[in-house]
């Protein structure tokens, strides 16, 4: 009898330590969730500050290249499908698209010294590379709180927890190196 109340009283014991330690576990991965969340918000107002600069950088180079006509239109595709998209992911593309064109754009611009050299042009620039640089900084932060989701729902017990909990995968990742950019002058650009 003594035997079978000591093995009640553990099998209650060992049921109140696991349902603690998956209350604390899905709690965790909860603040994770939202840390994903916040750091996301970071990410997209610096893009969209970034993406803001666009029209003025267009202003300041269009009407000196207009056989560059179809690098504009897709700046501006870019940016107005930046401005449709909602999930983080097709946000990620419409920034690497604008990436891309402003990439192009500087290669361009090596063969039009004139054009770098414009009040006009440096001051946009200044601003896009200030903007550049607040892009990266948020988008290392929101790597780093995606990647330690990632990786703790793969471990033993948070991976127990997430499946009874219906937590899942984020994937909306960044690549992290920055992309080379056109020119000594030019900003890092994400790819």
């Amino acid at each position: 009898m003594k035997t079978l109340l000591t093995l009640g009283l553990s099998v209650a014991l060992a049921l109140v330590l696991g349902g603690l330690e998956f209350a604390h576990e899905r709690a965790r991965l909860g603040t994770e969730q939202a840390a994903i969340a916040s750091e996301w918000k970071r990410v997209d107002l610096a893009l969209v500050k970034r993406a803001e600069l666009v029209p003025a950088l267009v202003g300041s180079l269009q009407s000196s290249l207009p056989d560059q006509a179809q690098v504009f239109e897709e700046l501006g595709r870019a940016t107005e499908a930046l401005g449709k998209s909602a999930f983080p992911v097709e946000r990620i593309d419409s920034h690497n698209r604008i990436s891309t064109a402003i990439g192009r754009l500087y290669v361009v611009l090596e063969t039009h010294p004139e054009l770098k050299s414009s009040d006009g042009f440096r001051k946009v620039q200044l601003s896009l590379e200030s903007a550049e640089n607040q892009v990266l900084k948020a988008r290392s932060r929101y790597n780093s709180v995606l990647k330690r989701y990632n990786t703790d729902l793969a471990l033993f017990p948070t991976n127990l927890v997430a499946r009874i909990a219906d937590f899942q995968r984020e994937d909306a990742y960044f690549v992290t190196e920055p992309a080379k950019p056109a020119t000594q002058n030019s900003p890092n650009l994400i790819k």
